[in-house]
């Protein structure tokens, strides 16, 4: 009997000591192969994944440099993707038995995830680079980005990119899901509904065709769920846009399409894919309705790999929009967009969108993105391009390089080259629109660009200092306050100083002479120094006419050579219909103004506001050096009044109020504040 225990006790620990050295062996098994996250997938059934649409059961151990080891079991997998699955590096879809919080905190805790293998992007980034421009633009929700490296049951596989599945669900698509059968006649049906207009019929999913033709499948509602009641909601609802849409009031705000879209989200997603120049955006894409909410929303972004100059079949797209190059038809949401860029709401609130997002830093953004990236994923991308082919065509890249810098190279010329062909093309577009009556604004200096010229302005012949009587056209200079005018009413029309001299615009001539524009002594009792912005009918040009002669500023001889002089032309036809006599105002900031302190002793010069003797002066040790013409505006920006700053003004002629005083000295803009009463 003790020989069967000790017998059987032996058997006991030596299975002990098998299982303890295979928890070592397992613990040291699943490694971090790089700096990034490292998930392995192992089945359970030790088969590859060859299905795209049946799963099977696998375990999924994620190791992360922060959250340590994370263990998942009976985790469903299966391929996924169109074309990519046809791929050797193949992209996958998991499904977990109860929700995970896969990326941690901030992120969505789900049980549907993808795993995208990127494969036909060389720089594996697109992706995430495009969820990052819809971030910059705050859209509502951007699929994630988390790099990782896979093992596939044992086998290295490369670097992937975990993201959330695109889906109804909290910090995914917030809207209410209809995930049960209605029964009930009076329930609320009106949302949410997840869509997808597409351009060919698949065999998966839930259809329905617009009396438009347009082919939309619905996502949410499943199939397995909705009903036909709903199904005549939803069509019926996009069916109401699209007669809005292509009926003759379509541009107006209340009674057109605006009515059923959400005009940020409209903007954005726009916006995301012509950056991205993506040939697939209108062709398939995402919108979504919410409960008892009356709009369209245009999102998520999703499937950027083949864009940035990255597909073949398109050829070189640098310089073209994707609404025009993009796959689609009238049958698609192509044919929406069509339409609603006749709209002039639509084509001036995408320009001005993309600009201001240019005016904050969108190019060098988007290539620090691809920096940081790049260096973020350097050790993983090493050893993906020992098993992937970094030089050889793996699906419809447009460009095929020998190293990974040269790819980096490439997308951030095109990111910059591209995103200024936006710029100007839409700027042209918005250019359809009818020209405004031009306001002057008082907190902003101006910039006159030549319409036949687009980059060259009005400025004196000396850029430098300004101070040149003759002006001419020259390249725009950055900074330059040479090139800068300040524009203000006095007595009812507009004179234009040179914000570096402070030099009058001014036409010397008589009513039928040529003469080239001059700048001279601000001197507000003279009507040629005054002028009329005359708008022409479309795109935000206008004719300077002086007041004076009637004359015209006219760019000499059509020519473009840096300093050719702008003339004085007589008025006439040529008014409306030649680019060089058409200019266009630029806007920027004037700087803060302070209010006046007293004069500091250790200063160069002061100035000093005298409530009691009703004067204000400079003060200086040497007033001899301050030889500048100070300008005094009401705060409406009609400028009252005049002086040099080496003479004493007399405020008791000015109505009580605060005025501001403004002067160049040093060649720097200076302004000040005081309160007269």
């Amino acid at each position: 009997m003790k020989n069967i225990c000790t017998k059987y006790l032996h058997k006991i620990f030596c299975l002990c000591v098998v299982l303890f050295l295979s928890q070592i062996c397992t613990a040291t098994v699943y490694k971090q192969l790089t700096n990034l996250p490292t998930i392995y997938i192992e089945t359970y059934d030790g088969q590859s994944i060859n299905s795209e649409t049946d799963y099977k059961l696998c375990k999924i151990i994620y190791v992360t440099p922060d959250r340590g080891t994370l263990m998942f079991d009976s985790v469903n997998i299966r391929g996924r993707g169109n074309t990519t699955w046809t791929l050797d590096k193949k992209p996958y879809r998991i499904k977990f038995h109860h929700k995970a919080k896969l990326l941690g905190s901030g992120y969505s805790n789900a049980k549907d995830w993808v795993l995208l293998a990127n494969a036909g992007d060389k720089l594996l980034l697109r992706n995430g680079l495009t969820s990052y421009i819809g971030q910059l633009m705050s859209m509502p929700f951007v699929p994630s980005c988390q790099f990782t490296d896979l093992y596939l049951n044992g086998n290295y596989r490369g670097t992937y990119q975990i993201t959330d599945q695109v889906e109804i669900h909290k910090k995914r698509i917030e809207i209410t899901e209809q995930d049960t059968t209605v029964t009930n006649p009076s329930t609320d049906i009106t949302g949410g509904y997840f869509l997808e207009p597409e351009g060919l019929t698949a065999s998966d999913g839930f259809y329905f065709d617009t009396d438009n033709g347009c082919h939309i499948r619905i996502h949410s509602p499943s199939p397995d769920v909705i009903n036909s009641k709903q199904i005549s909601y939803i069509k019926n609802f996009i069916n109401k846009f699209e007669s809005v849409l292509y009926s003759s009031q379509f541009s107006n705000k209340y009674l057109g399409y605006q009515q059923y879209v959400d005009t940020a989200s409209l903007v954005s997603w726009y916006l995301a894919n012509e950056i991205s120049a993506n040939p697939d955006g209108f062709w398939c894409s995402y919108i979504y309705k919410e409960k008892d909410n009356n709009h369209i929303f245009f999102g998520p972004l999703w499937d950027f790999d083949i864009c940035y100059n990255n597909c073949s079949r398109q050829g070189d797209v640098t310089n073209k929009l994707a609404i025009n190059f993009g796959y689609g038809s009238n049958m698609t949401i192509k044919g929406w967009f069509t339409r609603i860029w006749d709209d002039p709401w639509f084509k001036t609130a995408v320009s001005s969108h993309f600009n201001e997002l240019r005016a904050h830093g969108l190019d060098s953004l988007m290539c620090h993105y691809v920096d940081s990236v790049s260096d973020l994923i350097e050790a993983s991308r090493i050893q993906n391009y020992k098993i992937w082919s970094i030089n050889t065509k793996t699906y419809d890249e447009q460009y095929i390089f020998n190293t990974y810098d040269e790819y980096v190279a490439n997308i951030k010329s095109f990111i910059k080259n591209h995103n200024s062909y936006l710029s100007s093309e839409f700027i042209q577009r918005v250019g359809l629109l009818p020209t405004k009556t031009f306001t002057a604004s008082a907190s902003s200096y101006y910039k006159l660009f030549s319409k036949a010229f687009p980059n060259r302005v009005i400025a004196p012949d000396d850029t430098i200092t300004g101070s040149s009587s003759s002006i001419g056209l020259h390249s725009n200079r950055d900074g330059s306050h040479a090139q800068l005018w300040d524009i203000y009413l006095q007595n009812g029309h507009y004179v234009i100083v040179n914000v570096k001299s402070g030099l009058a615009l001014s036409d010397r001539g008589s009513s039928s002479s040529n003469m080239q524009l001059k700048a001279d002594t601000l001197d507000y009792t003279q009507d040629n120094q005054k002028w009329i912005l005359v708008p022409q009918s479309v795109g935000g040009y206008y004719n300077l006419k002086n007041v004076a002669t009637g004359n015209v500023a006219n760019n000499y001889d059509g020519m473009a050579d840096e300093g050719n002089p702008i003339y004085v032309s007589t008025s006439g036809d040529l008014n409306s219909t030649s680019a060089n006599r058409m200019w266009k105002t630029t806007t920027y900031d004037k700087p803060e103004i302070s209010a006046i302190n007293n004069a500091q002793t250790e200063a160069d010069y002061a100035l000093a506001y005298s409530p009691s003797a009703q004067t204000l002066r400079f003060v200086s040790s040497d007033l001899s050096q301050l030889l500048f013409q100070v300008r005094i505006y009401s705060l409406e920006g009609k400028c009252v009044a005049t002086f040099r700053s080496n003479e004493t003004f007399d405020t008791q002629n000015l109505f009580d109020g605060t005025y501001i005083v403004s002067w160049i000295f040093g060649g720097q803009q200076h302004s000040a504040k005081f309160l007269k009463n």
